[in-house]
């Protein structure tokens, strides 16, 4: 992350949230009352419970990791993810519960198991379980997260719509035809870093098949399953957002890491390219694998939508992508046999 360019973004769009380039020095904390942003909605207070109370937890805590112990292919699988972070310089390195009690001191730590879920789309992900020993309940809100659906493109396009009318331009807008593509942003929490005077807590768990024990690993990143890690990603991506939308004026949202993108064809794709372009400055480079050039359909979020005739007939139309479709018929088809 190219923290100085994030901080003249922060300058020039006036943004509330000024502390966010500090953070990407400090750490992101996830511990206490969360700093508010300015920029997520305002509920009402949820206190954090002490660490203290956490921590005095911790014995049945690791009592109870013995009943998480995962498949051995499971922990290959996240085994290989926590030697894939510490490679990458996302965490340290794997250690024993007695290294781990010398580094923090017994009962000073307390780790989070890590899972392996798999995506509809048949994806491996490591998940680090924030809830099961009260993570997530030492992290305090006053704010929360807002996202977007599968359905955001038609919002796009009614915005546009609606701004062309404003300003007398409907006639001229309905010549256009409307595209739309995706980007992706790899490993997007792992380049939101933790703070380091919470790392006894930001401690993961992972199964060793070959030494029969449990090992740990200290984050120096957000882990995908804290509640205060998808707050921290979420002060970001609201502000690349608005880089895109207010600097290149291109229709884009974000669900967490998916970019959902539109532009009129007439511009032949500059806007998207502008989008690369904005985030390899940034300091966080888009995956060229998950690009998808724009054109008159897209997927976003598991619906494929068709938006090249949107602006002529005010629709957009969406149906399930094809492979969830064939995965909910085949397990209905499971349930019926």
């Amino acid at each position: 992350m190219h923290v100085a360019f994030l901080a003249v973004a922060v300058i020039l769009l006036n943004w509330p949230d000024t502390k966010l380039p500090c953070r990407y020095i400090t750490g992101f904390r996830s511990l206490g009352m969360m700093e508010a942003t300015g920029v997520l909605r305002q509920i009402p207070q949820i206190d954090a419970v002490p660490v203290s109370e956490l921590l005095a937890a911790g014995p049945a805590a690791f009592s109870a990791l013995n009943g998480c112990i995962p498949t051995s292919e499971a922990a290959a699988f996240l085994l290989a993810e926590c030697h894939k972070d510490f490679s990458k310089g996302f965490a340290g390195p794997l250690m024993t519960k007695e290294a781990a009690d010398s580094r923090w001191g017994p009962g000073l730590w307390l780790p989070m198991p890590r899972f392996e879920t798999i995506q509809a789309n048949g994806k491996h992900r490591p998940i680090d379980d924030g809830k099961r020993f009260g993570h997530n309940s030492a992290s305090g809100f006053a704010e929360t997260i807002e996202c977007c659906s599968a359905f955001q493109p038609v919002v796009h396009a009614r915005a546009l719509t609606q701004q062309a009318i404003l300003q007398g331009a409907e006639t001229r807008l309905s010549h256009h035809s409307l595209e739309t593509g995706g980007e992706d942003m790899p490993e997007a929490s792992r380049w939101v870093p933790a703070d380091p005077k919470e790392g006894a807590l930001n401690v993961i768990a992972t199964w060793s098949t070959k030494d029969a024990c449990w090992l740990f690993q200290e984050m120096y990143a957000q882990v995908f399953g804290l509640a205060a890690a998808v707050f921290n990603f979420h002060s970001v991506h609201r502000l690349l957002v608005a880089m895109v939308r207010r600097w290149l004026l291109v229709l884009c949202s974000m669900y967490y890491d998916d970019v959902s993108l539109q532009d009129l064809a007439a511009a032949k794709g500059r806007g998207q390219r502008y989008i690369r372009a904005l985030f390899r400055l940034v300091g966080l480079p888009l995956q060229v694998s998950k690009q998808v050039d724009l054109s008159g359909t897209a997927d976003f979020l598991g619906m494929t939508h068709e938006v090249a005739d949107a602006l002529q007939t005010g629709r957009v139309l969406f149906k399930p992508r094809q492979q969830l479709l064939a995965k909910a018929i085949g397990l209905i088809q499971q349930r019926l046999q």
